[in-house]
């Protein structure tokens, strides 16, 4: 069977209303829930990370501060005596934290007067809060997808279940923290399935936290053909629950729930629910990836099963749709550069134009893109002269209103 892979980008989940980078970022700065010498803890990071370690203020953003703090948290953990933890690798000793970051965490007061046995725990749960305050963003709009009175959820599904009905097995990826296509498929009761990774089990009913989803190991791997759709870096529908799946006795204040109820990951406050990546050196769970520590993330289950499947799909696509991506993760890149080299029909939906060479060349972000206001206003499609690299420069919303899904060249 022919294949199709779909991967969805931050700009794939604008029409449904999602939150933009700037919005979290700024939800993050003006955040009070945590005060340093009355200043915001974002505020406070943002000068550290600008004025201190000169990072450009361009670069600056939620992701930015969440490595800023799980980094300290580490150094802290790894430093503290009376916790005993082996945090950081050898390179940690090779530099020492700035005194005055050591001084604010110190200073850090919460606004519900939380009290903490230690700095270092005070950062732990201050890198969690950072984590839920991106939740309280995107939580919003998760369930937008399952309103009917949202139209673009209908041609949503046109869009998708074209390349079904044309005889190709669609392969969906998203980068964002919804279900988007599942919670379409599922609201509209669409005659297909579509397979997310995980299967229900009734084995831990008795826990009275509804439903669980165990991830289906097997059909990731094995099960190539299936209709899909894979989180690759998590999802806010997924929450922590200890590996043995029983009810949560986590001491850290994580309590995003869903109505799907996922339940994945470890959350207890011991040692060995942290996540080894490199040797030495082990990252706090999360279900979702963010921050600049994606690749050691992406290692772990289950994202390591997504992404392994990602890169078969990639390699054995015929064609690859890409919509709203900013070319930011270089791992992601890294299998696209792959896919134009082989001459895969890429066709880009975005507000930006990225050049054939720019992915051929390993460009990352927005370097070899131009404004869609560089484009005639009367454009729709730009094409590569053998048709190899087809883009779209009017945003996701006009694609599907427009149903531009219908330009895209089928392999016969």
């Amino acid at each position: 069977m022919k294949k199709v892979t779909v991967l969805l980008g931050a700009g794939a989940a604008i029409p449904w209303n999602a939150p933009a980078t700037s919005t979290i970022t700024n939800a993050f700065k003006n955040s009070t829930d945590h005060i340093i010498d009355q200043e915001t803890l974002g505020i406070w990071m943002d000068r550290i990370l600008i004025q201190e370690l000169q990072y450009p203020r361009l670069s600056v953003n939620f992701e930015t501060y969440v490595d800023f703090m799980e980094s300290v948290s580490m150094f802290l953990l790894g430093q503290d005596k009376h916790l005993n933890y082996s945090m950081q690798s050898s390179l940690y000793k090779l530099f020492e934290l700035r005194n005055d970051i050591t001084e604010g965490i110190k200073n850090l007061i919460w606004s519900n007067h939380s009290t903490f046995s230690s700095d270092a725990i005070k950062a732990l749960h201050s890198f969690y809060s950072l984590i839920r305050i991106i939740g309280n963003q995107v939580i919003p709009y998760l369930n937008n997808y399952e309103k009917k009175d949202i139209s673009l959820n209908n041609k949503l599904l046109q869009f998708y279940e074209h390349f079904i009905t044309v005889g190709y097995s669609v392969r969906a990826y998203t980068l964002n923290y919804d279900r988007s296509i599942p919670l379409v498929f599922e609201s509209a009761s669409s005659r297909y399935d579509i397979f997310d990774g995980f299967d229900i089990t009734n084995t831990y009913a008795d826990n009275n936290m509804g439903d669980l989803y165990l991830l289906n190991r097997s059909k990731v791997i094995n099960d190539t053909q299936c209709h899909s759709f894979y989180n690759l870096h998590g999802s806010f529908h997924w929450s922590f629950q200890d590996a043995d799946y029983k009810v949560t006795r986590s001491t850290i204040p994580f309590t995003i729930m869903s109505t799907k109820k996922y339940k994945y990951y470890p959350s207890s406050f011991v040692e060995e629910y942290f996540n080894n990546t490199n040797p030495n050196e082990k990252i706090f769970p999360t279900n979702i990836i963010t921050g600049y520590r994606k690749t050691q993330r992406a290692n772990l289950e289950p994202f390591n099963f997504f992404y392994h499947s990602f890169f078969h799909d990639i390699y054995q696509s015929e064609i690859i749709i890409v919509v709203g991506y900013s070319y930011s993760d270089p791992h992601i890149n890294h299998l696209l550069k792959e896919a134009m080299r082989r001459n895969t029909k890429i066709y880009n939906i975005s507000f930006r134009q990225l050049s054939p060479e720019a992915i051929k060349n390993g460009y990352t972000g927005f370097e070899g893109m131009v404004l869609k206001n560089n484009y005639p206003d009367y454009t729709k499609w730009f094409r590569e002269a053998a048709l190899y690299f087809s883009e779209y420069p009017n945003g996701f919303t006009q694609f599907l209103e427009d149903e531009e899904w219908f330009n895209i060249l089928p392999v016969c």
